[in-house]
């Protein structure tokens, strides 16, 4: 079978006593990207593992055309509220006739069928929480991020499944967004959300990091390291790289180079930080 775990996630959820916990999601990839996703937890630090267990909570909706929004999330723990969350974006996909060995689904930007309502499928910021009294996540909800872009009707904005966030000291959650308009490359920004008990929402976003190279900028990652913010962003020719002072506010994005000045030649995927203290 054309099958395989594709993009997977941790997030560190802190306990008392050494009962911290370890959540890793995956999507299984089975003929797409967007496959289903499944999560299991360790209390061990990993020398056993929870069945891998598929939501029953992350809702579908379907709309016309044999058309799905489907959840694309991975978790993330935020040390202020002592929250679990799972951050993504929505995407969309269509039925379309099966295979051998292929499930029968596929991207609905790309499907021949779908392209009338292609202009209607504008991929949102979502998140979702995890719920230890139901043993798992809540239904997911929409980010507010509107009231931070002027024309936001004109605008799609979202973030990879897996990208990396920031937590600031006061709470403050940096989430690395790409800045999608019809007809044109896409760019790359930070937003900048709070979390009040209910709702995640954005306060604020910074300047708008473009490229014109076929796609733009896409699925940026975002690390905080000796005071300093880096932020790594896909282009369909070659990685980029900036910098931060305030985590909001970033240089002009330069090819990812190694120390002697040539390419590291990472193309049209996701790129991403360990930083080691």
């Amino acid at each position: 079978k054309n099958e395989c775990w594709f993009e997977p996630t941790a997030a560190l959820v802190p306990g008392k006593d050494d009962t911290s916990r370890i959540i890793v999601t995956a999507s299984q990839l089975n003929g797409m990207d967007i496959g289903p996703q499944l999560y299991t937890w360790t209390k061990d630090n990993g020398l056993t593992w929870s069945n891998p267990a598929q939501s029953q909570r992350l809702q579908v909706n379907p709309l016309a055309y044999d058309i799905f929004e489907k959840p694309w999330m991975s978790p993330w723990y935020h040390k202020s509220t002592n929250t679990t969350f799972m951050i993504g974006r929505t995407c969309f996909t269509q039925d379309i006739l099966p295979s051998a060995g292929i499930k029968g689904e596929t991207h609905a930007i790309w499907a021949p069928k779908a392209q009338a309502q292609r202009k209607n499928l504008k991929p949102d910021l979502i998140f979702s929480r995890w719920n230890d009294e139901i043993g798992d996540f809540a239904p997911w909800e929409r980010i507010s991020w509107q009231q931070a872009f002027d024309e936001p009707e004109n605008i799609n904005l979202f973030t990879s499944d897996v990208s990396q966030k920031v937590e600031m000291t006061d709470g403050e959650i940096l989430i690395p967004v790409t800045v999608g308009r019809e007809d044109a490359p896409a760019s790359s920004a930070v937003l900048s959300v709070h979390w009040d008990g209910a709702r995640l929402a954005a306060d604020n976003v910074g300047n708008i990091m473009s490229c014109t190279d076929v796609r733009g900028f896409h699925e940026p990652s975002l690390i905080r390291h000796d005071g300093r913010y880096y932020m790594t962003i896909r282009n369909d020719l070659t990685g980029y790289v900036a910098t931060s002072e305030d985590g909001l506010h970033y240089d002009e994005p330069k090819e990812w180079c190694f120390e002697d000045g040539s390419s590291l030649e990472s193309y049209n995927t996701q790129q991403h930080w360990l930083a080691i203290d």
